[in-house]
């Protein structure tokens, strides 16, 4: 649901603004209210592997789902996946604990609940193969599918059955999706 606005907001006053929003095109757009806990665990469960395997191979960070990314600038648009991995050499050199990461994740992992809407989630995908993200996972509890989207290609649902693949974003990363979804 978007916030209407009289004027267009801006990064800079994101984290002065009560509540909790991402910024679309300079628009306020509420996060959703708290997640079931299905949505938590999957989403702690995805972000424990990614961790894991980044910290092990030294490839970058893992951010979980309160990371802001910032995506487009005049207008600005903030955008925080449910789980996210960023490579070593995009990692700022300058920490702020209070900063947006500047540009967007190497990789967006997005766990859908029922208030999602395929037209938002069609145009969160652009926003963020816009801005360079090379790899997207939508995880669907409810059908136990993973959708890979990366630009330039069709999109690829993967089942139980299947391997989760990091490709180049992530060289090496595989995990079977079964152990994704195995206490559900």
């Amino acid at each position: 649901m978007s916030h209407t606005a009289e004027r267009l907001h801006t990064v800079e006053e994101l984290p002065d603004i009560p509540d909790c929003y991402e910024l679309v095109d300079g628009e306020l757009v509420m996060m959703m209210s708290p997640a079931g806990w299905l949505h938590g665990h999957l989403v702690l469960k995805i972000g424990a592997v990614l961790g894991a395997y980044v910290e092990e191979n030294h490839l970058g960070m893992v951010f979980g789902e309160q990371t802001g990314f910032i995506l487009t600038r005049n207008p600005d648009t903030v955008r925080a996946p449910d789980a996210a991995f960023g490579r070593e050499a995009r990692i700022p050199h300058e920490r702020s604990l209070d900063e947006y990461f500047p540009g967007a994740p190497d990789l967006a992992v997005e766990v859908l609940s029922p208030s999602n809407r395929a037209s938002a989630m069609t145009h969160k995908l652009s926003q963020y193969f816009a801005a360079g993200t090379r790899l997207v996972w939508v995880v669907d509890p409810k059908t136990r599918l993973i959708t890979v989207h990366a630009p330039g290609r069709e999109p690829a649902m993967l089942h139980e059955t299947d391997t989760l693949d990091g490709e180049a974003v992530l060289p090496g990363f595989r995990y079977k999706i079964a152990q994704l979804f195995e206490r559900m």
